[in-house]
């Protein structure tokens, strides 16, 4: 049998060093490798030569962040408006905007936790809040709460998933007859890949096909809160409907 060699080999931003210098799976061949922007890794064979692995994880950052932008400049969010993007990053390379209060005050704050109501002032809000004791409801585990909760879910998938259509629907499911993690067919769902809860609706490149488990373990997280084969597999499968539908 020929010996697998992968040495000087490039597979999209990976370059093939050599073999790995630990055998981290009796099973499994691993391979160290040199992404284009500098950071060396170890990985498996069969992920580089699957498309797997395309980078050391900074294409993923680059097309969350595409996938993620969202002009904020102007939107007011509670007390704080929004006056203008900072070149302030965080480490899953979410955008900081610079923001004033209400009360005047200038403070910068991550887009995610302005869509999502995180964060509603410079802190004046929770202050005027403790200062007069408010306490919460205690009701979280009550069966009225929870059809609170999800009438209240339905309200915002109805005010936010406007712009999706049954033809979209059709067309990605056609494009996507299986879960574009697992390849499971179990209880298909049309999952949002920025969150419902914290402002996104679906439209293409931010819709895909997933199972019951998967969907389930994603949850409401953002894309750099999942493992990054997960979510690279979800960015490119939003992607890829998204460029198909334009030719539609």
């Amino acid at each position: 049998m020929t010996k697998l060699e992968l040495t000087g080999q490039t597979f999209t931003r990976l370059t093939v060093l050599g073999k790995a210098s630990i055998r981290h799976d009796t099973r499994k061949r691993y391979w160290k490798v040199k992404c284009e922007c500098g950071v060396e890794k170890e990985v498996r064979a069969d992920g580089l030569r699957s498309g797997e692995y395309k980078s050391c994880g900074c294409l993923n950052k680059e097309l969350a962040r595409q996938l993620n932008f969202m002009d904020l400049t102007g939107k007011i969010y509670g007390r704080l408006t929004v006056i203008k993007e900072t070149t302030k990053r965080s480490k899953s390379g979410s955008i900081y905007w610079e923001c004033i209060c209400s009360c005047k005050t200038i403070k910068r704050v991550r887009s995610d936790s302005l869509i999502s109501g995180m964060t509603k002032s410079c802190g004046c809000l929770g202050k005027e809040m403790r200062k007069r004791g408010v306490i919460t409801h205690g009701l979280s585990y009550t069966s009225e709460y929870r059809k609170a909760k999800l009438a209240r879910y339905r309200d915002k998938k109805a005010k936010l998933d406007t712009m999706w259509t049954t033809e979209m629907e059709k067309a990605l499911l056609n494009l996507q007859p299986k879960c574009v993690v697992c390849g499971s067919t179990d209880r298909l769902a049309t999952d949002h890949v920025k969150p419902l809860s914290k402002g996104y609706g679906l439209e293409p490149g931010n819709a895909v096909k997933l199972c019951r488990s998967c969907n389930s373990s994603k949850g409401n997280k953002n894309l750099s809160e999942l493992a990054s084969e997960i979510s690279e597999k979800i960015i490119n499968a939003a992607v890829q409907f998204n460029k198909v539908w334009q030719k539609i």
